[in-house]
């Protein structure tokens, strides 16, 4: 039968050279709750109280100076990650220790160090984190934000994206997309690739969730399975599509290059769109390209948006949005004037040229 002793000690001043996974410096620090977990069940041998100096270090946040410390991960004796004042009293006492170590970093860009604790866990790449309350003036913990292993900013953005492996080796993978507001990180999107070569559907799942649901908005068949460099992939797509997942209402579509055609698609924040082109190909050196421009107004759906075209537009909606570039069908035709389009894809095929999402 497990036995739990409460025992508050004073701790005194430790060498920094301890081993850790980050360096810390030497500061004194006040009273502590340790937990010394022994059981009846072990070994006489095993059953001896190993214990290692505290782990420690020095946050500054604009004026304010606090000390952070936990137990080592190989002490027997538990001390939650703790934070105290310049008064040497404690303000914050997490749930858990970092069994792999903490450190500082400005994980949101906002000027401010915050605190990253790695868990060692069968996933691999999980950390939980805890942010300063400018407004309260205290520390917070990001609630659900263990939910997203090895995350990775969207540079320029407020967006991060995960990585983690789901099993058959590494072959099957999954990244959400996520942010983080009111100290709660909330998951905007999924992906989930199945590299295996029993997968049913072999390829990439593209979801978004709204509110408390997730929509299947797309499904990328990959005919040879495996994906040697699903991390490029996953920020790739990330990086170039993170907009259409956080109730967007100005988006732009323009032409990778190519020799056909120049395109620029753009939804603007009125509900309204206009779609321009210039068609350059076959031109002889003499000839002048042909420009085509077309408004109407735009609306968001389940899967994605639909454009509706002036009545005075003499655009031929199924010549322009064709549907088939690597069997896949992103345009669904309502009538002559009216396309509802899925951009998951990842890219928009618009007259048989690759437009992405630009700045």
């Amino acid at each position: 039968m497990r036995a739990i002793l409460l025992i508050l000690i004073v701790t005194s001043i430790i060498s920094c050279d301890q081993p850790s996974p980050v360096e810390h410096d030497i500061e004194e620090v006040t009273e502590a709750p340790i937990i010394i977990q022994t059981s009846d069940e072990l070994d006489p041998s095993d059953s001896i109280v190993k214990e290692y100096p505290l782990i420690r270090d020095t946050l500054i946040i604009g004026k304010q100076k606090f000390i952070v410390f936990q137990s080592d991960p190989r002490s027997d004796s538990v001390v939650n990650l703790t934070i105290t004042n310049s008064l040497n009293e404690i303000i914050y006492v997490h749930d858990y220790r970092a069994s792999n170590g903490f450190e500082f970093e400005d994980f949101d860009g906002d000027g401010f160090l915050d605190i990253r604790l790695y868990q060692i866990t069968n996933i691999g790449g999980i950390s939980e984190l805890i942010m300063f309350d400018k407004a309260k003036s205290k520390f917070r913990t990001i609630e659900n934000f263990d939910n997203f292993p090895q995350p990775e900013k969207i540079e320029n953005t407020a967006y991060w994206y995960s990585y983690h492996r789901s099993g058959c080796s590494g072959a099957n993978w999954g990244s959400e997309l996520f942010k983080i507001e009111n100290f709660n990180a909330i998951q905007l999107g999924r992906i989930d690739g199945y590299g295996c070569e029993d997968s049913q559907r072999p390829g990439m799942v593209i979801y978004k969730n709204n509110k408390s649901t997730e929509i299947e908005l797309a499904y990328i068949k990959k005919e040879d399975t495996y994906y040697p460099y699903e991390r490029d992939i996953i920020k790739e797509y990330w990086n170039e599509n993170y907009k259409l997942f956080n109730n967007f209402n100005s988006i732009t579509y323009r032409s990778e290059s190519n020799s056909l055609a120049f395109i620029e698609l753009t939804l603007l924040p009125n509900s309204q769109f206009y779609l321009k082109m210039e068609i350059f190909s076959g031109m002889e050196d003499d000839e002048e390209s042909t420009f085509v421009e077309s408004r109407g107004s735009w609306s968001n759906t389940k899967t994605g948006f639909k454009l509706t075209f002036n009545p005075s537009s003499k655009i031929d909606i199924k010549s322009v949005f064709i549907n088939g570039f690597q069997k896949l069908k992103p345009y669904k035709y309502i009538d002559s004037k009216t396309v509802e389009v899925n951009p998951y894809f990842g890219f928009l095929p618009i007259y048989n040229v690759l437009c992405s999402i630009g700045d």
